[in-house]
């Protein structure tokens, strides 16, 4: 759903709600946030207690999410019910995978995770369009309905057709996850209201501290626990560093992609909600198709090649999106875009099998969760530092500078060439800094991404 909300943040932002741009960035990163840490818990819940149930409670947690946020007369309420709705995905998101592997035989699950796979990103296509569509047509409200009606449809279909499966007796790590929810909300808290409280505000400094406190304090709870959401302990494999590392500062690179995308395409650009969904299918098309190869490409020139290849890709996509101003042509854009695509999917399949792999048989579970974790942390920290480049590198060249109400789009909705260029200057930036970020990171993954394997001393 982050890719249909990064389409309507052009219109949320002139709505009625009258929102700040640090509010718009909870309302995309919220849900993320969320999503991110229950992940693996929502997983272990549903396999200790029944996964169909959970399932259900997901949708509907779900459903009334889409219709709170709707329905939301107050930006303030919008946000809360964003969270509510990233509750319910992760539940939806976690136990669906889990189902399916359960209620197929071993023989048959290859096939049926690789029909799960296609299935999520054919909705992340499809979504993307028809929610331009909702957006365009029926206004953002209308968007977050439709949702819930679908899953609603969702809902019936799953009580009256999915089997029940057997549960297992799993420990949850209900405290590691708050204890995460917490320490990461309050980082991210520090990056997204930083420019607009200042960052020597004492709300800013002390939710920073805060943050690094409490991650910190759960690094030292959850070394070796093997039933902590996360056993930071692990990360003493150095590819198993490699790969956690690896997925996030990927992800990060693209979500902050994909968060700005749809706001240049509509802003500078001039485009609707429709049209820049339209824009962006040739992407994920063509990221499917190299994914499919990277395997077979790492058996030839070797997954430390691939890996370093797909990272150089995605600094240099990075370079050339830095360039964009708001003359470009859309073929110049698509095949920036494309060699992004490119480069995650070099990259990404991967690192994420460097994170399993790394790991003995009886902890793979274990590796398929952080993974998720790593991903979705990429993301939320991706879309709240490009979106905290932008607004604070936008308002430093206007007068008052600060970032107050709907200012930041109604200015660029208003005709103003000079307003667009500055916010494609900001643009430019974020897309340079998050550049340099990848390229000093990725020296990293490469020097940790061995071919010894040391699950055993895990």
């Amino acid at each position: 759903m982050v890719s249909v909300m990064n389409l309507a943040i052009p219109t949320i932002s002139t709505s009625d709600l009258h929102p700040s741009a640090t509010q718009l960035l909870w309302v995309v990163d919220g849900y993320t946030i969320v999503f991110a840490c229950l992940l693996v818990p929502a997983g272990a819940l549903a396999d200790r207690y029944g996964r169909k149930g959970f399932l259900l409670v997901g949708l509907t947690v779900y459903v009334i999410g889409c219709l709170a946020s709707g329905l939301a007369p107050t930006i303030a309420l919008l946000l809360a019910a964003r969270f509510f709705t990233g509750l319910g995905a992760a539940f939806v998101f976690s136990t669906t995978l889990s189902i399916i592997v359960n209620i197929h035989t071993e023989q048959e699950r290859p096939k049926a995770v690789t029909g799960w796979t296609v299935a999520v990103q054919a909705a992340g296509m499809v979504a993307a369009t028809a929610g331009g569509a909702l957006v365009q047509f029926g206004g953002w409200r209308m968007m977050f309905l439709v949702f819930a009606v679908l899953a609603i449809g969702a809902t019936l279909c799953v009580a009256a057709y999915v089997p029940r499966t057997q549960n297992v007796d799993t420990k949850v790590d209900l405290a590691g996850s708050a204890l995460l929810i917490v320490g990461l909300t309050s980082l991210l808290y520090m990056i997204i209201e930083g420019s607009e409280l200042g960052w020597t505000s004492p709300t800013v400094l002390a939710s920073g501290i805060m943050g690094i406190a409490v991650i910190a304090y759960y690094a030292v709870r959850s070394w070796g626990k093997r039933h902590a959401l996360l056993d930071t302990a692990l990360f003493r494999i150095p590819k198993l560093r490699a790969g956690t590392v690896g997925v996030m500062v990927g992800f990060l690179a693209m979500f902050a992609l994909f968060y700005v995308n749809s706001q240049y395409l509509q802003f500078a650009k001039g485009y609707t909600p429709l049209v820049a969904g339209l824009a962006t299918i040739p992407m994920p098309l063509w990221n499917a198709v190299v994914s499919a190869k990277s395997l077979r490409i790492a058996d030839r020139i070797g997954a430390r090649a691939t890996i370093a290849s797909g990272l150089a890709i995605l600094v240099l996509g990075l370079a050339l999106l830095s360039t964009l101003t708001a003359a470009t042509p859309y073929a110049v854009l698509i095949v920036y875009l494309l060699l992004m695509a490119t480069g995650i999917g070099l990259s990404a399949p991967l690192l994420s099998n460097a994170i399993i792999g790394s790991l003995p048989a009886n902890r793979v579970g274990a590796g398929s969760g952080l993974n998720s974790l790593m991903r979705e942390l990429g993301a939320a920290v991706g879309i709240a530092t490009m979106g905290t480049i932008i607004q604070a590198h936008f308002f430093s060249h206007i007068a008052g500078g600060a970032p107050q109400s709907s200012i930041f789009s109604r200015l660029l909705t208003s005709g103003n060439t000079e307003m667009v260029d500055k916010f494609v200057s900001s643009v430019d930036l974020g897309y340079r800094t998050i550049g340099v970020v990848l390229l000093v990171v990725s020296v990293f993954v490469i020097a940790w991404f061995r071919n010894e394997n040391p699950a055993e001393s895990a």
